[in-house]
């Protein structure tokens, strides 16, 4: 037998041990759990886990996740490469003189996940003198599994902001953002860059762009292939754009929905109604997790909310009770058996961003971060000597319940 070609027999016996490793981490994650009522197997083209679970009303429900294969040996396994659940952060942490556009020159672009702001995310800044604000270790306190910016700027270097997430145990998503993809024939190189620079074990996958028109969609797809399987991708989609611009994507890949489904998983971004974010926190939630999600092509393909969360332009009780809905509708639908496709969420944001503009009717764009930046500052420096500030973050009240939220659900 060819070195490519899986051996049957022998990967049908490892996939029985990978089985009952999951129905432990199931039991683990639900103590409900019952597993007489659960069976989990391997499709016939080996492609997939399938999941049926015996419903209350009596009804069997089946859902599938797809496995990402290697078979240049006859004892690879399926590898599932998405932690679950996933509570992530948004990461963008704009010092407090990022205030405006365009911004100061030190900055130039939004991504802070590099050496030269190593003040913000470690314990260290490349002054010595300096301490860090150790914004990672801050994330992994409040019990946030996963990490996720906008911006990549492949010409910084991001190895040891990766190293140090992973030392936290914390995974990122990796942005190749709108820029990249509205100017995708002169910055392919640039694409090949960044994902070149994502090849490292924090790393479980790509955002490629941010509710982005659906007249990319060709693009996404590109760089879907462009990125060849290394991680798998997703294109975060505003509620409304669910699932026209994600068919586009998969229309434009050009191939069935089974290797589609290896490459790639759906993101979107689901926010609560403006005039009533509090009492109705979890609507739209509830709307694509239960009703949008499983009714369209998609349904076995893994679902992430890739934003959710409020601001505190009105009141930052009003944010705190909001977000403590949602994070709860969240988890607790992460882990409910009869949805193992469902991954979890990504709270929009950590810090308020200053150079954001009024969206209007009173809401402002500025303050959706779990932390204020406090007038109190050190200074900061970069590798090149330009100095910024790193901010005392100011907790808003959600800070206080966010950890308690998720760790009660252990």
């Amino acid at each position: 037998m060819s070195k490519n070609n899986c051996k049957h027999q022998s990967r049908r016996s490892k996939y029985s041990q990978k089985i009952n490793n999951i129905y432990e981490i199931l039991r683990i994650m639900n103590n409900n759990l019952m597993t007489d009522k659960l069976k989990i197997s391997v499709n016939s083209d080996e492609t997939q886990l399938v999941f049926k679970v015996l419903l209350s009303n009596d009804k069997i429900g089946t859902a599938r996740l797809p496995l990402k294969l290697d078979c240049n040996d006859g004892s690879s396994l399926p590898s599932i490469s998405l932690p679950k659940p996933i509570i992530g952060i948004n990461y963008e942490p704009s010092p407090s003189n990022y205030n405006s556009l365009p911004p100061p020159a030190i900055y130039y672009d939004t991504d802070f996940s590099n050496v030269d702001f190593r003040g913000l995310w470690s314990p260290t800044d490349n002054n010595s003198n300096v301490p860090g604000r150790d914004d990672i270790n801050v994330i992994n306190q409040m019990h946030f599994n996963v990490v996720k910016m906008y911006n990549w700027n492949p010409l910084r270097n991001h190895k040891s902001f990766l190293d140090y997430c992973d030392s936290n145990n914390i995974k990122v998503i990796v942005p190749i953002s709108n820029y990249f993809i509205e100017n995708f024939s002169t910055q392919q190189d640039n694409i090949l860059k960044i994902i070149n620079q994502a090849n490292h074990p924090a790393v479980i996958a790509f955002a490629i762009g941010n509710e982005i028109d659906i007249s990319f969609a060709p693009v996404i797809a590109n760089i879907v292939k462009l990125v060849n399987g290394i991680r798998l991708c997703c294109a975060p989609v505003k509620i409304t754009d669910f699932p026209s611009i994600p068919q586009a994507i998969f229309q434009a890949y050009g191939d069935t929905m089974s290797n589609f489904s290896r490459v790639f998983f759906q993101a979107v971004n689901v926010y609560p109604p403006p005039n009533d974010a509090v009492n109705q926190a979890t609507v739209n939630l509830n709307k694509m997790i239960n009703q949008k999600w499983p009714s369209s092509i998609f349904h076995s393909q893994p679902l992430l909310i890739s934003e959710y969360g409020w601001n505190s332009s009105v009141s930052e009780i009003d944010q705190s009770n909001s977000i403590q809905k949602q994070i709860t509708f969240i988890k607790q639908s992460a882990m409910d058996p009869s949805k193992p496709l469902f991954l979890g969420g990504i709270l929009f944001e950590f810090t308020d961003e200053l150079w954001k503009p009024d969206q209007g009717n009173g809401f402002d764009g500025q303050d959706y971060g779990l932390f204020k930046l406090s007038d109190k500052f050190t200074i900061g420096t970069t590798v090149g000597n330009l100095q910024f500030p790193i901010n005392v973050l100011i907790p808003k009240p959600i800070v206080t319940f966010f950890g308690d939220i998720v760790i009660k659900f252990k």
